[in-house]
């Protein structure tokens, strides 16, 4: 209940402060790294590998740096959550046009074609969720999509049941 209150909470924030993000110049791979330190005795514990493949030199993002936590914080403990034993996840960067793309991508349970339209939708969690008794509350990814749209980018997951998920997360190029 604590969590499902305290999701809900920073959802209402994050949407009633669009104007309150403090931008900045942010580094990609020093938030990807802290974030995979936290989540490394959970990984460890189900013996998920993950690989980060952001180039040190990469370029800063503008953004706001709790903000970028919280997105890739979420899609990454989702990642080892709904990995099973000996799984791996590979979280990537590249320029692309006028845009920075984020891949997390994950060996884990998947999400239906049929679920993947509406899983950034406010407390909806997919049936393949339920049925591994995966606990959650049904706000994380509504949270992420609306950081993300927050700083003019988009999101988006390809999936396969059985087979994982791949989020892309799409920020325009800002001068910094």
């Amino acid at each position: 209940m604590l969590e499902l209150l305290d999701d809900f909470l920073l959802l209402s924030y994050r949407k009633s402060t669009l104007g309150a993000y403090h931008m900045e110049p942010v580094q990609l791979l020093e938030i990807i790294t802290n974030i995979v330190a936290e989540l490394k005795p959970e990984s460890e514990k189900k013996n998920v590998a993950i690989d980060i493949r952001i180039p040190s030199d990469f370029p800063q993002l503008w953004a706001d740096r709790e903000g970028l936590n919280e997105v890739f914080s979420n899609l990454l403990n989702n990642a080892v959550k709904y990995n099973g034993e000996n799984g791996a996840i590979k979280v990537s960067a590249k320029q692309k046009d006028d845009f920075i793309e984020i891949n997390v991508a994950d060996t884990g349970i998947g999400i239906a074609s049929e679920d993947c339209p509406k899983i950034f939708d406010e407390f909806y969690r997919s049936a393949n969720a339920k049925l591994y008794k995966i606990e959650g509350t049904g706000l994380g990814l509504a949270i992420v999509k609306e950081i993300v749209e927050a700083h003019d980018g988009c999101i988006s997951v390809q999936s396969e049941l059985g087979k994982g998920c791949k989020f892309t997360v799409l920020f325009p190029k800002r001068r910094l």
